[in-house]
């Protein structure tokens, strides 16, 4: 979780650079890869001074199956930034 700065979200695509999103303060990144569906094709490098806190995956399954709003929530959010940042759906022919 971004907690101050400014973090730039990219990928490559046979080679080159596409920029996804950039995340401020009170985004997140990663959770995909924390629930075990993603990958790590995407980078992410802090474009200011930022501060981030990271969250182990056995904590974060632990939380989410004593809260079904937060498992909701962050299954619809996964959801949400897979179809959004799905590899090849900006890909030419």
């Amino acid at each position: 979780m971004v907690t101050r700065g400014t973090i730039g979200m990219q990928r490559y695509i046979h080679g080159k650079e596409e920029k996804l999103s950039t995340l401020i303060a009170g985004d997140s990144f990663g959770e995909s890869t924390l629930l075990g569906e993603g990958s790590t094709e995407v980078s992410v490098i802090a474009q200011t001074p930022s501060r981030l806190y990271t969250l182990k995956r056995s904590r974060l399954l632990k939380m989410m199956a004593k809260d079904s709003e937060l498992h909701g929530l962050l299954t619809y959010s996964d959801a949400l930034q897979r179809s959004i940042h799905r590899p090849g759906q900006n890909d030419e022919p």
